[in-house]
């Protein structure tokens, strides 16, 4: 079974990965007064912002990689631990 989104309710199989960095380039004007960025480098500086989103609906499920691991990886329990509170709330056990 694949997990759910729990914003819009649709089985995933994979998240959309997104990652902000900041970026530092040289920036020049050229002799017709364009301007140029060259060079640069990614600064990774603890400053990184991560997003795992919904392949459907976009939404950020996820800030945390670990978290992420664990919503794909657990999917199957996951869904069988849910199912299984169900039927013993629908068969009056307590939970």
């Amino acid at each position: 079974m694949l997990p759910k989104c729990p914003k819009c309710n649709k089985k995933i199989e994979e998240l959309r990965y997104y990652e902000r960095v900041d970026n530092s380039l040289w920036f020049s004007v050229d002799e017709n007064g364009e301007p140029n960025y060259e060079g640069g480098e990614i600064i990774y500086d603890g400053a990184t912002d991560f997003d795992f989103c919904c392949p459907e609906c976009s939404e950020t499920l996820f800030t945390d990689e670990e978290k992420a691991i664990e919503f794909l990886k657990n999917k199957d329990e996951l869904q069988e631990l849910v199912k299984e509170k169900i039927n013993k709330i629908k068969n009056g056990k307590r939970i």
